[in-house]
């Protein structure tokens, strides 16, 4: 196992809903281009007291094999970061359940995509981001910050191991198209 460097975690927020240029500001406070960022929306909940840790144990195994991770998740329009179907249920103790057999059945697994990484939970070096930097003003920030790492040759990984619990539009009728939050 490779020793990883700091990983900073971020839930960047700005009230202009420039999304992209609230992650770069956050980006860029951390001061060792080879230091993990990991950006998250603010209505993600890590359903495991040690997912962080086990964050940390994926990177030191796979390290710089891919330069942008994500994680699994239980409602995503992306089918790729679902272990299952798009899940409508609210129970907290169902979606640990689904974390900790996860976990424990697939604690560093990650599984390359050619799909982008959705911005919910993304994990990359300071250095991909000032290589690749978000889009201030678009709404496609995550997929546009991921098209870049592709078409330069990056690899892009979900980690299999670590599921959270993402909110993405509870109580909207049509949760996959409603965007009116992000104007």
């Amino acid at each position: 196992m490779v020793q990883t460097q700091m990983i900073y975690y971020f839930a960047p927020f700005d009230p202009l809903k420039r999304i992209g240029k609230s992650h770069n500001d956050h980006c860029a406070l951390v001061p060792d281009p080879e230091d993990w960022i990991c950006v998250t929306d603010s209505d993600v909940l890590f359903l495991l007291p040690d997912s962080k840790k086990q964050i940390t144990d994926v990177i030191a195994e796979h390290d710089d094999e891919f330069q942008v991770y994500g994680c699994l998740t239980n409602r995503i329009a992306s089918h790729h970061q679902r272990p299952g179907d798009f899940c409508d249920n609210t129970d907290v103790l169902y979606h640990k359940a689904i974390a900790e057999r996860l976990q424990r059945e697939r604690y560093t697994d990650v599984v390359e995509t050619d799909i982008n990484i959705a911005g919910f939970l993304m994990v990359f070096k300071k250095k991909t981001w000032e290589k690749y930097r978000f889009s201030d003003n678009s709404i496609r920030f995550d997929s546009e910050f991921t098209d870049k790492v592709r078409m330069d040759g990056g690899r892009l990984g979900v980690m299999q191991g670590v599921y959270v619990f993402h909110d993405y539009r509870l109580g909207h009728p049509d949760p996959r198209r409603y965007i009116q939050h992000l104007f």
